[in-house]
């Protein structure tokens, strides 16, 4: 990439091919690790069990002191 290149896409919030290779990069790898470790039944039960317990457990607090 030459300096005019850069020059001319500095400040102007258009393509950027540097940006764009790093974006690429960085959908590649989720992309990647998301194939080799993908998210199961029990994760996701984990996940909302963690949701609701983040919500209940104050609430339950709370109705003691009301």
């Amino acid at each position: 990439m030459t300096d005019q290149t850069e020059d001319r896409f500095k400040g102007t919030g258009q393509f950027h091919p540097d940006k764009a290779w790093a974006k690429m990069k960085t959908d590649d790898f989720v992309r990647s690790s998301k194939a080799k470790h993908p998210m199961r039944f029990r994760d996701y039960v984990i996940l909302v069990g963690g949701a609701v317990a983040l919500i209940a457990i104050p609430l339950i607090a709370i109705s003691f002191f009301l």
